[in-house]
């Protein structure tokens, strides 16, 4: 091998040279003949992808042969027509970790044809014991070093060591862990912690530009690329009539048409609505500017949408001062993080995989179960607290307060009585209270309701009905559900307890 390579001089050796544009799958032209390609991460998009080829190879520093330089702009140009825009940056973040990783235990300029076995297996301990990407940076060196010598028979590349290499199975991320774990960093949101976040943004702390994106990542659980493809066209809002208490009048409902993008390709599959809490409608409306199509036209750029949308959290978090109870740091926020959140919550509260599937957009359920995984873990963690001793504890689990219906400051959101998630709840009838949150409910009422704060409980409603029906429904272990659903209903069960306590009924 090395007797072919040329480290100085640049020439290919009758191999191809690298094209000077590229069509994308997606219909995009990019231009590839300079050091920087740019390109939209999708057609769709206003969010903008930059491969800057020589800041990632060191290039400045004399890091990585012009021969080398060479074969990874002309793997990159071809991964172009056939994969999507990030699946390509993340090859080139590999590159450049690896060539980092390289040159740390090397003093010669990097160049493919020096590379052996016991470098790349050693790229792949490093990946698996220091880094988050665990085996996917090797995972993606396989892929090319097979290309190099099987498909473009480059000089560089050596067939035994690729034969060697590819029986290696690398591990990569393993899917789902921060949601099963429920890791205090990049797991789902604790209840206290989403209480600290509406507490935040109630108060109005941070710019209205970061509490958009809080409040649209809170309420909707979006993929970040779905902030860069919604428009001011898809915001809308309408004038309903209402009647209560004899009274009519008018409110004002927002509505979000949010696109379900298609796995790995991104692809839009459907557009659907989701409704909006009244607070974020008017803050939508109050950041778009009818002059720009976009409708959160700060998101565009040249940076990723999860690192600006990032961006964005953290600065947030950072001004609000939000202090995580479990790890006494400020607290960590990332898009993804908001659905897994939801998605646990719902499982937490009973919810089906259908509906979890539907309300995170997944077009099937085999990303579902991690959610249902994670929910187990709550309840496994109640029950080692004695969740089924249905004695009264200390903790304050009911968090609303005693209410009027009559009283003009009960709101008019009226809670139904009847429960399906638990049967029905058919000894009550009529409203149990009334919600004084401004956005919409992700949980499921009325049950959530008794440990929200939001929630205002009448005082002659039949708490007491809901009670016993509850506690019967834990006890019976109703054929075809869950042992787990009724165990983390025992919460509920203690706080309707400490409410009838307080209304002096128990």
């Amino acid at each position: 091998m090395t007797e072919q390579k040329d480290s100085t001089s640049g020439q290919w050796e009758a191999g191809p040279e690298v094209p000077s544009e590229v069509l994308t799958p997606d219909g995009q032209t990019v231009d590839t003949a300079g050091d920087i390609w740019e390109l939209n991460v999708r057609a769709e998009s206003t969010s903008t992808l930059k491969l800057n080829i020589p800041t990632a190879l060191q290039l400045e520093a004399g890091g990585v042969t012009k021969r080398s330089q060479k074969i990874i702009r002309l793997y990159l140009a071809e991964r172009l027509r056939s994969v999507k825009a990030r699946t390509v940056g993340n090859d080139l973040g590999s590159f450049r970790r690896f060539v980092t990783w390289w040159s740390e235990s090397n003093s010669e300029v990097f160049e493919w044809a020096e590379v052996d076995e016991s470098d790349l297996r050693g790229f792949l301990e490093h990946g698996i014991h220091s880094t988050a990407q665990r085996g996917n940076d090797f995972a993606r060196l396989q892929s090319f070093y097979r290309w190099g010598v099987f498909q473009k028979e480059l000089p560089d590349f050596d067939k035994e060591i690729a034969s060697s290499i590819s029986l290696i199975s690398a591990p990569g991320n393993q899917k789902g862990s921060a949601v099963r774990t429920l890791d205090p960093h990049r797991g789902p949101l604790s209840d206290a912690e989403v209480r600290l976040i509406n507490d935040a943004l109630e108060e109005e702390k941070g710019t209205l530009r970061q509490r958009v994106v809080v409040r649209i990542f809170l309420e909707l659980g979006l993929r970040p690329l779905s902030l860069t493809i919604i428009r001011g066209e898809h915001l809308s809002k309408h004038d309903v009539p209402i009647a209560e208490k004899g009274e009519e009048g008018r409110k004002t409902l927002y509505q979000l048409e949010v696109p379900k993008l298609k796995g790995r390709s991104a692809e839009i599959t459907t557009w659907y609505t989701r409704p909006l809490s009244s607070t974020l409608g008017q803050e939508l409306e109050e950041v778009y500017f009818s002059e720009e199509n976009l409708l959160l036209t700060w998101l565009t750029g040249h940076q990723s949408p999860e690192q600006k949308i990032g961006r964005h959290l953290k600065n947030w978090v950072r001004e609000a001062d939000i202090m995580s109870p479990r790890t006494g740091q400020l607290l960590h926020l990332f898009p993804r993080r908001f659905r897994r959140t939801l998605a646990t919550d719902m499982a937490v509260q009973g919810a089906s995989k259908v509906q979890i599937a539907q309300a995170l957009g997944h077009k099937d359920l085999q990303n579902v179960d991690v959610y249902l995984d994670a929910s187990a873990a709550i309840l496994d963690r109640m029950e080692e607290d004695d969740a089924f001793d249905f004695q009264d504890e200390v903790v304050d689990l009911f968090m609303g307060k005693v209410g009027d219906p009559d009283d003009e400051d009960v709101s008019e959101q009226r809670i139904p009585g009847a429960a399906p998630q638990v049967g029905g709840l058919g000894g009550t009838t009529g409203y149990i209270g009334a919600c004084q949150k401004s956005s919409p409910c992700s949980l499921t009422p009325p049950l959530s309701c008794y440990t929200c704060s939001k929630f205002v409980a009448f005082e002659d409603a039949p708490h007491d009905d809901i009670r016993d029906e509850l506690e019967t429904w834990i006890k019976s272990s109703p054929e075809g559900v869950d042992r787990r659903i009724p165990q983390q209903h025992v919460t509920t069960l203690k706080a309707i307890r400490q409410l009838l306590q307080q209304l002096g009924d128990e």
